[in-house]
């Protein structure tokens, strides 16, 4: 799983799970966040928030590019990632390999 250009990145503890935003938005999956407070909140408060909608990110970058995907681990914690895109390879298991197992 490769993030491409990631402007933000968080990770917070299982034992200390707390939401940023958009609570309900979880599980032991990747997800993308399609109506992200974090989002919002970049853009809102943001060097560039009083600029026109679209260039609050700068005007190199439209904001409606900008992506939220959250992965959740259990034990582990949960990872927010603010970026343009999200490329996942997977590579299947060679019939001699366990059937069940898949190379990340």
């Amino acid at each position: 799983m490769t993030f491409q250009s990631v402007f933000e990145y968080r990770w917070i503890a299982f034992d200390q799970a707390y939401a940023i935003s958009n609570r309900g938005d979880s599980g032991f999956a990747l997800i993308e966040i399609l109506d992200s407070g974090m989002i919002a909140s970049m853009l809102d408060h943001g060097i560039y928030s009083g600029e026109p909608k679209g260039k609050r990110f700068g005007g190199t970058i439209h904001e409606d590019h900008l992506r939220h995907y959250r992965i959740g681990f259990d034990d582990y914690g949960v990872f927010d990632i603010i970026c343009l895109n999200v490329q996942v390879d997977h590579q299947e298991a060679d019939d001699d390999e366990d059937p069940g197992s898949l190379v990340w």
